[in-house]
């Protein structure tokens, strides 16, 4: 993609950025509906067994209007949607969405229809489940969006195609309907939505972070709970929301010291360290944006942050106190020309105020303070902890406000893995799923 050409883009979303996408929780919402809508009308048996399984609803359609398809279809079918989407606009999501539930329900009825005799013979051995559970239905388009069956050409042949002429009436009404029409109804369901829709439901609730299942008997314990998962959804950065929960550390499976902490950390970049809180059961922790390594120098950037995830979940980030200024000017001694700069008693709170991530032989630890504390901080056997309100952090002391030391019980490292194809993030220079030559 040259620059000119996505200059030209980003110039038009920002011109008519509705064209595009939702721009408010009530949109997202009169979006959704009107999908339900279409494909009611087009596939009704499909949208009713759809609707049963929950994957109708504003929530259920998340896959396509909150995750652009990139959890349930092959990242490189997801890039041409995307180069459709920037010149067609939102439509597209419509026409492929609708597209791809076509070409896949004949797999998605045997299913739902082995689910049905599975349920009345009492047997929990189905795929797809009926009570509501999108997530099922959702695994079923992508294994189909996966397989052998599946091919793209077809996909945009039954989203963009036209009905022959000599089609009778009936089913030529029963075309995707233009973009005026689509329009009108999304008028419409916007409308429902204010008039209906509880002033305290209209901000979106955040969606949990999903998590691979263990094949190597290490089991996640302290991050299962959906709750903990939609904190944590929350308080990532944006880059970083459409991601899986990978168990890679755990003292109950690998033992309790530093060194094998290392050694399972160090090559993995963006990692969530949870730990329970003995005596008080709090479940605190801290977000790396590098991996965690033994080195004699601190490390990391602000993305960094600490939080407290049970009781009263809060997050603290990083923010760069603009009040501290590092460098003085003084006239120069020597010559008289010009100010040399010296050193300023606030020299050494900035580079505290920097003390991302700090990992010896002998601990781990966050944040700092002048006096030598930390924001969070872990000692060699990860047995005790201690917290302090840590300079640009400014963060509730975690272990307690009576508790500026701990023991720590249970702690786990997660990695972050992309709900696309389930591989590591990494930084958008070295990622190759984003080729500069798309």
């Amino acid at each position: 993609m040259t620059e000119s050409y996505v200059y030209a883009t980003l110039r038009d979303m920002m011109d008519a950025p509705s064209f595009f996408l939702p721009l408010s929780f009530t949109q997202h919402i009169a979006w959704c509906r009107s999908f339900a809508y279409v494909l009611k009308r087009l596939h009704p048996e499909t949208a009713a067994e759809m609707n049963l399984a929950g994957a109708l609803t504003v929530d259920g359609l998340d896959p396509i209007f909150k995750r652009f398809f990139t959890n349930i279809m092959k990242y490189e079918h997801v890039l041409r949607i995307a180069d459709m989407f920037v010149m067609e606009g939102g439509k597209v999501l419509f026409r492929m969405g609708v597209a791809l539930i076509a070409m896949c329900k004949g797999d998605l009825k045997k299913k739902f229809k082995s689910s049905l005799s599975a349920r009345s013979s009492g047997s929990s051995g189905s795929i797809l489940l009926v009570d509501s559970n999108p997530d099922a239905w959702w695994d079923a388009v992508r294994t189909f969006a996966h397989s052998s069956k599946f091919s793209f050409a077809t996909l945009l042949k039954k989203a963009f195609g036209t009905f022959h002429r000599t089609l009778n009436k009936e089913r030529r009404q029963m075309r995707f309907p233009r973009r005026n029409a689509l329009a009108r109804m999304i008028s419409i369901h916007e409308a429902w939505a204010i008039a209906n829709v509880p002033r305290t439901h209209l901000t979106a609730p955040p969606k949990p972070l999903g998590f691979v299942e263990s094949t190597d008997g290490v089991s996640m314990v302290l991050a299962k709970p959906a709750s903990v998962r939609a904190s944590l959804a929350s308080w990532l950065p944006l880059s970083l929301r459409s991601t899986k929960l990978n168990l890679i550390f755990s003292t109950n499976n690998h033992g309790r010291t530093l060194d094998i902490f290392y050694r399972h950390c160090s090559r993995t970049k963006h990692t969530i360290t949870i730990m329970e809180v003995l005596n008080t059961g709090s479940i605190i922790g801290m977000f790396a944006s590098q991996a965690w390594h033994n080195s004699s120098h601190v490390y990391g950037d602000g993305e960094c942050f600490l939080f407290r995830a049970s009781p009263n979940p809060q997050c603290f980030k990083w923010k760069h106190d603009d009040s501290i200024e590092v460098l003085s000017f003084e006239e120069d001694s020597h010559d008289g020309i010009g100010p040399s700069m010296t050193s300023s008693p606030d020299q050494e709170v900035a580079a505290v105020m920097e003390h991302f991530m700090v990992s010896r032989s002998n601990f781990i630890s966050m944040g700092g303070t002048v006096d030598g504390s930390s924001g969070l901080r872990l000692n060699e056997d990860l047995s005790t902890g201690e917290s302090a309100c840590a300079l640009g952090f400014n963060n509730d002391p975690l272990g307690g406000p009576d508790q500026p030391q701990f023991e720590i019980g249970l702690v786990e490292v997660y990695g972050l893995v992309r709900e696309m194809d389930g591989r590591a993030v990494v930084d958008g220079a070295n990622d190759q799923m984003w080729d500069p030559g798309f």
